[in-house]
């Protein structure tokens, strides 16, 4: 079952319908007869087509012990209404029709997945599943952070240089002015910032 399915990456689970039972009042005041009461269906049963398989079951007599069968449902949810004849056990009705009908299902799994950058197929245990997916998003998130220090790192030289140019700004512009061209006036401020042992970062 579903311990297998997470214990090795291979196996099923089981799916029921949610049922229960109630005794229905007739109409024309007779005995009140029990019935199976189902309110939830299993993930990807189609209710017509289920309804249409009981009363299929029914009138073959491969099910017994069902007098009516109805769809209550509504806005509010689902409601189907198994009717059982009096002498029916509810209990013997309700393994019977999970046992012959889609009110219970199966859902096979198999946890593979590619790995070695998508080339080696691998079965993962659910734990495992979760120790590669989180060493995955650590690595995912070193490399973007180391990325990102790197821009930040190039931004500071960059603002370093500014800001000295700024506290130095006449004496900047002074060079820029004097300068032939802009290729002088770079390898000015370039010079004048080596010999005072710093740089502007300018290019």
């Amino acid at each position: 079952g579903s311990r297998a399915l997470y214990a090795t990456g291979n196996g099923g689970v089981v799916v029921r319908a949610v049922t229960h039972v109630e005794q229905i009042v007739a109409k024309r005041g007779g005995k009140p007869r029990s019935a199976i009461v189902v309110t939830e269906l299993p993930y990807q049963v189609n209710k017509a087509t289920l309804l249409e398989r009981i009363a299929d079951l029914v009138n073959e007599k491969k099910i017994e012990g069902v007098a009516d069968l109805r769809d209550e449902s509504d806005r509010d949810g689902i409601r189907v209404v198994i009717e059982l004849k009096r002498d029916a056990v509810a209990a013997v009705v309700q393994n019977n029709l999970f046992k012959k009908t889609s009110l219970q299902t199966s859902f096979s799994g198999n946890f593979l997945a590619l790995m070695g950058s998508g080339t080696i197929p691998q079965r993962f245990t659910l734990r495992s599943a979760l120790d590669t997916f989180l060493d995955f998003r650590f690595t995912t998130i070193r490399r973007r952070s180391a990325y990102q220090l790197t821009k930040v790192d190039a931004r500071i030289h960059i603002v370093d240089g500014l800001l000295k140019a700024l506290a130095r700004a006449d004496d900047v512009i002074e060079t820029v002015r004097s300068a032939s061209d802009n290729n002088a006036a770079r390898d000015a401020l370039m010079s004048e910032e080596e010999d005072d042992g710093g740089g502007l970062g300018l290019s």
